[in-house]
C-alpha cells in the first residue's frame, strides 16, 4: 500500500497516519458531491435537476465501473480500498468520489478551467512550465487537499485534489505534469474507463510521450482534455473522447485549452461551447497574455494571468454564483523535491 500524505490549506498531516483527509472531509463528500451535481445539471441545462438520482443510486452505479478499473489499473482499486478502511467509510463511497463525472451520466462535474503550458523556448529560465485555474462548485473549496503519494513502486506524485481522490492535476517526480479541461460530445459510455483514475495512471508515466500512449489506449466513457509536459520540453495538449484522442501542438512552444474543442475534427460534435461561449474567449485572452512575454515568461507572469478578470464574471478568474475559480495552480518548476513536495497553489475568494 503507497504512503500517503496530505495538505489541506497549509495544514500538514504525519505521513504515517494513514487517513488521506480529515475523516469528516472524506465522510459528507458524497453529499456535497451531490449538491454540486445538481447544481450543474440545471446551470449547464445539460438535465434537469430532479432526474439525478439520489445518492443510493449513485453509489450503485458506481459499482458499474469496478470490472473496468480492475482490468486497467488494479493497484488504484486496492488505494481505494485501503482509502476507505482508513477513513471507516464503505468503498462504494470512495469509489463514488473517483467516478463521480460517469456515475451520473452524461453531467460532467469537473466544471469549468483553463489550463497550459508554456515550453522551453518561451520561459525565462528555459524550464517548462504549466498549470490551471481549477473553476468549480464553490462547496468543493472546502475538500481540496493537496496530496502526495509515494508508491512502494514507481515514481512519487503532487497533486491538487480533494478528499478521497486519487487522481487529479498534479507533477510527478520525474517532471511529467498533467492539466485538465472537461469537454463533452454527444457520445458517452457507461462502466468503461473514467477520467480520474486514468489521470492518475498518466501521472505515474516517466515522460508525457509514455502518458500520451496511456491516453490513446484507453477506452473511456466520455470527453476530456489533458495537457501533458514533461523536463525535456515535450508538450502536448490530447483532446480524447470515446470515438478516440487527436493531440495538438504548441504554437510558438505555448499551448492553452479551456472548454471546447480546438480540433476542427471534432468541433462539429461540441456540446459544451454553445452552453459556454466565453471558453471561446478565454483562450486567446490567456493566449495573449502570455504570449505578450514570451521569453521571458516566469511564475509571477502565471499568477497575473491566472488572476486576469477581463471579460468578468466569466473570465479566466471566475466569479459567478454558481462556479467559481476555488484555485489556481501553476507549476513553476519541471519536477519537484520528493524530500520537500511543494506545489504553488493559490486559493481563490
Amino acid at each position: 500500500m503507497p504512503n500517503i500524505a496530505s495538505r489541506r490549506r497549509g495544514e500538514t498531516v504525519d505521513k504515517d497516519a494513514w487517513p488521506i483527509s480529515p475523516h469528516g472531509v472524506l465522510r459528507r463528500y458524497p453529499d456535497v458531491l451531490l449538491e454540486a451535481l445538481r447544481l450543474e445539471a440545471g446551470w449547464r441545462r445539460l438535465a434537469e435537476a430532479s432526474t439525478l438520482p439520489n445518492k443510493e443510486e449513485l453509489l450503485r452505479r458506481s459499482m458499474h465501473f469496478l470490472p473496468a478499473l480492475d482490468a486497467f489499473a488494479p493497484h488504484l482499486v486496492e488505494e481505494m480500498r485501503g482509502i476507505a478502511d482508513g477513513a471507516h467509510v464503505a468503498f462504494a463511497e470512495v469509489l463514488l468520489i473517483n467516478v463521480r463525472a460517469e456515475a451520473a451520466g452524461p453531467i460532467r462535474a469537473e466544471a469549468l478551467c483553463t489550463a497550459f503550458a508554456i515550453g522551453q523556448a518561451a520561459t525565462a529560465t528555459g524550464a517548462v512550465l504549466s498549470g490551471q485555474n481549477l473553476d468549480q462548485y464553490p462547496a468543493n473549496r472546502d475538500l481540496m487537499i493537496v496530496l502526495k503519494v509515494s508508491p512502494d513502486k514507481g515514481l512519487p506524485i503532487l497533486m491538487c485534489t480533494f478528499g478521497g481522490l486519487v487522481g487529479y492535476p498534479g507533477i510527478n517526480a520525474n517532471g511529467v505534469s498533467m492539466f485538465q479541461n472537461a469537454l463533452s460530445t454527444s457520445t458517452w459510455r457507461g462502466a468503461v474507463m473514467p477520467h480520474y483514475l486514468l489521470k492518475r495512471v498518466l501521472l505515474e508515466q516517466s515522460d508525457a510521450p509514455g502518458a500520451l500512449g496511456v491516453l490513446r489506449s484507453a477506452d473511456v466513457c466520455s470527453s476530456s482534455n489533458c495537457v501533458l509536459t514533461d523536463r525535456d520540453g515535450r508538450l502536448f495538449d490530447a483532446e480524447a473522447t470515446p470515438e478516440g484522442c487527436d493531440v495538438l501542438d504548441p504554437v510558438e512552444d505555448i499551448l492553452v485549452h479551456a472548454n471546447h474543442f480546438l480540433d476542427p475534427a471534432l468541433s462539429g460534435d461540441d456540446v459544451l461551447l454553445a452552453l459556454l461561449p466565453d471558453s471561446a474567449v478565454r483562450v486567446p485572452r490567456m493566449e495573449g497574455l502570455l504570449r505578450s512575454d514570451r521569453g521571458r515568461i516566469a511564475l509571477d507572469t502565471l499568477k497575473a494571468a491566472l488572476s486576469d478578470h477581463a471579460g468578468a464574471p466569466r473570465a479566466i478568474c471566475r466569479h459567478e454564483d454558481g462556479v467559481r475559480t476555488i484555485a489556481s495552480l501553476p507549476n513553476p518548476r519541471p519536477g519537484y523535491s520528493t524530500s520537500r513536495p511543494e506545489i504553488h497553489a493559490r486559493t481563490a475568494m
